[in-house]
């Protein structure tokens, strides 16, 4: 096996060409220790291929995933990233459909207020504020899953798996209901007022399947076993994002 010296995907040692970002890889020399080395010139010279190998990479990440969502040859996931920048992007999609839905309430009910002659509550909402927080929760949310998920599975003699390529098997498992978080997302920002109740409730539906997923992960536990594991360890998991719900609103 070597590494493809475009998207540094992990591919056969006779591969012409890297299954992943497409890219031709004839012209890369490879030394005895498979160290890849390229040309002055071509490090120097533009490409926009090579600027779209990781978005490509990741973009077949996901649609293999749609197709197979419970893929366990994890350890050999070829890019570790994206288990990352999946939680990353679900963090960021989630905020915003939550931001933009409030923001636009918020605008609502400054109208009525304006117009209205009964008393009103004085509310100050702040968007960047209100994003910001909820990225880092959201965040956070996976993050804490999959860590609990791997410190059980890490006690496993057979199991070879890093906390990365467990985190992009984790979060496959969920990718149709990620592209699901996109399209939400494209929506709230379109009608935040008649779709945002619905986008508000798929954010919370996206995030529950992470816990689903997570008992998934405990499979091969004996079934009182997995019953207390899960038990005790989401018990863990709402203290701690609950703490963490705490700190962020009294920041």
């Amino acid at each position: 096996m070597k590494k493809c010296f475009y998207c540094q995907s992990t591919i056969p040692a006779d591969a012409a060409t890297c299954p992943m970002c497409g890219l031709d890889l004839t012209e890369v020399e490879t030394s005895e220790n498979r160290t890849q080395k390229v040309s002055r010139k071509e490090k120097h010279q533009f490409s926009f291929k090579k600027i779209m190998a990781p978005f490509l990479s990741y973009v077949r990440y996901m649609a293999a995933h749609v197709r197979t969502p419970f893929k366990t040859s994890y350890p050999n996931e070829v890019y570790s990233l994206h288990g990352y920048i999946t939680v990353l992007l679900s963090a960021l999609f989630s905020a915003g459909i939550v931001t933009r839905v409030v923001a636009a309430l918020d605008q609502t009910y400054q109208f009525f207020i304006s117009i209205s002659i009964l008393p009103a509550l004085v509310v100050n909402f702040n968007g960047f504020e209100w994003f910001l927080k909820l990225s880092i929760f959201f965040f956070f949310n996976i993050i804490v899953l999959t860590g609990l998920s791997y410190l059980f599975k890490s006690k496993d003699k057979a199991q070879t798996a890093t906390f990365n390529h467990w985190l992009a098997y984790f979060t496959s498992i969920n990718t149709l209901y990620h592209v699901l978080l996109i399209v939400f997302f494209i929506v709230a920002m379109i009608v935040p007022i008649g779709l945002g109740v619905p986008a508000l409730l798929f954010v919370c539906l996206y995030h529950l399947s992470y816990i689903i997923s997570y008992i998934f992960t405990l499979e091969n536990e004996k079934t009182s076993k997995k019953f207390y594991q899960a038990l005790i360890s989401l018990s863990v998991y709402y203290i701690v994002m609950a703490l963490m719900g705490y700190l962020l609103i009294r920041i």
